[in-house]
């Protein structure tokens, strides 16, 4: 885990290893699949995951754009295989602290970018800020402060001060409200995280500016064109519309996953909604501040399209969901992937499992009742 989280951040280099396909998802769909041999609980939420999963696989037979929903796909298994890895891992410690060194060497790049050194690594985006080894400066800050959240969970205060030049060279609003939301649900109480979200979001609709402005265009246009099945994974990105001062926009994402999730799978984005609340609900786990601030990028970013951020994202939420709930409970030899019978005789069908009898006692019983 610390090799992956060291790699992820610096397998991008921006002049050198720039491609439609980013070296990102590359390296996941490399390292990832071999998650498939490691063992861990199947629970419910794993079963509602695959129901998501073969449903955005069917609704590659309405799409308009095959092409574009195929690499949907491609995103959407390597989030779900993120997503096992975490329920499998026992720990996340030495993952933050791969990830906090990448982070650090980006920052380092970003601090050169900002003394003139930026004719390699450029930012691609309209934000006028410095991306270090990302492509894009608000991937940067969002990804840097969703790894000092994990930081301040697990307590590896020595690593947070490189990270902290990355994070304000990249002049990204949303990373500090990610950590700022994280860092309150943590230290206060999760209603006081809610509430900042909320009045963050009424002060950008009141004080419009440019970026905000497109935001809102882009959702009313995703809005407008909702539909009970959704158009199909990946069908936003063929989405093209014209502005009141008669400007042809591609958006390519909604700015807002939550919507994203809607226009693309309509009633289909049930289960992924279902699984992102339930994550949330793990208050009492060392790393649920992490997918606060990730349920947070959600609202006005496209983190599941950004391979960094999905990787956290996902992963943090497959480990918060690790254990068995409900009727879907693990083999008592360590767990799998299936859910048998007499796992789920054991587990009771309920929040309640009833407690199986040791064959000793069973024995004794009957020899004494005949």
């Amino acid at each position: 885990m610390l090799y992956l989280g060291l790699l992820l951040p610096i397998s991008y280099l921006a002049g050198f290893t720039g491609t439609a396909i980013l070296t990102q998802w590359v390296v996941l769909s490399v390292i990832l699949p071999w998650a498939l041999f490691r063992k861990g609980p199947f629970t419910f939420y794993h079963g509602l995951g695959l129901v998501f999963l073969v449903y955005s696989c069917a609704s590659l037979l309405w799409v308009p754009n095959v092409n574009d929903s195929v690499l949907g796909v491609w995103h959407l298994l390597i989030c779900a295989l993120a997503f096992w890895l975490g329920t499998t891992a026992p720990s996340l410690t030495q993952l933050w602290r791969g990830l906090a060194l990448g982070l650090s060497i980006s920052s380092l790049i970003a601090v050169a970018q900002y003394f003139g050194f930026e004719s390699v690594y450029r930012n691609i985006g309209p934000v006028p800020g410095y991306s270090g080894l990302l492509f894009n400066s608000t991937v940067s800050g969002a990804a840097t402060a969703l790894v000092i959240l994990a930081l301040f969970c697990e307590r590896l205060w020595l690593y947070i001060p490189l990270l902290l030049p990355g994070l304000y060279l990249s002049h990204s609003r949303g990373a500090y409200l990610i950590l700022a939301v994280g860092l309150l649900a943590k230290y206060i109480h999760w209603t006081t995280a809610l509430l900042i979200i909320a009045v963050c979001g009424l002060l950008a609709i009141y004080f419009v500016d440019s970026s905000n402005a497109l935001r809102l265009q882009i959702w009313s246009v995703a809005y407008a064109k909702l539909t009970p099945w959704g158009w199909g994974v990946g069908s936003f990105y063929d989405i093209w519309y014209q502005s009141k001062d008669a400007v042809l926009i591609h958006p390519e994402f909604v700015h807002n996953d939550y919507l994203q999730l809607a226009f693309e799978f309509g009633w289909g984005a049930i289960p992924s909604y279902i699984i992102l609340a339930a994550g949330l609900t793990r208050t009492q786990s060392v790393a649920w501040p992490i997918a606060i601030g990730f349920a947070t990028s959600m609202a006005f970013y496209f983190p599941l399209h950004c391979p960094l951020i999905a990787f956290i994202g996902c992963l943090t939420t497959g480990h918060l969901l690790r254990e068995p709930n409900e009727f879907w409970a693990s083999r008592p030899s360590g767990g799998s992937w299936f859910v048998h019978l007499n796992s789920l005789w054991a587990s009771g069908y309920g929040p309640y499992p009833i407690q199986p009898i040791p064959l000793s006692s069973r024995t004794q019983n009957a020899e004494q009742h005949p």
